[in-house]
């Protein structure tokens, strides 16, 4: 959560530096519309791998590759897509909230060898610190 609220941060720092408003209304709603839409946006890309993952249930490979994907296609449609079309969306936050969500509610939805497949991929796999190296 501090790297996003430090991007968040910087994004609204930069913006009003490049001649966008200082004013306390202006810094409040970027802020809320980076935070709100990412988390948002996040919720949404999480309800949507959720419901595959339930009609996948017991095919291992699909559901890590949804587990994966998800992440870097929240992150995309976040800082590119949803930038093309003129809105500040956070894709750290994206990340977050998706994350959140698919730990919370696709427990019962997949089964116990597939998420043993997932907690194997994320922790033997792919370290976790070549990804913070890739990312940071």
């Amino acid at each position: 959560m501090n790297d996003a609220t430090g991007l968040i941060l910087y994004t609204i720092s930069s913006t009003v530096y490049k001649g966008g408003s200082a004013s306390v209304y202006n810094v409040l709603s970027m802020f809320m519309t980076l935070t709100g839409g990412g988390l948002l946006l996040g919720l949404l890309i999480g309800f949507i791998v959720a419901l595959f993952t339930k009609k996948v249930f017991n095919d291992t490979v699909l559901c890590v590759n949804a587990f994966f994907v998800s992440g870097f296609i929240g992150f995309f449609i976040a800082e590119s897509v949803c930038a093309d079309y003129g809105y500040a969306v956070s894709g750290i936050m994206t990340l977050i909230s998706t994350g959140l969500f698919l730990a919370s509610f696709t427990k019962s939805n997949i089964k116990e060898d597939v998420e043993h497949s997932i907690h194997q991929f994320w922790y033997y796999y792919l370290p976790i610190s070549i990804l913070d190296m890739v990312i940071f």
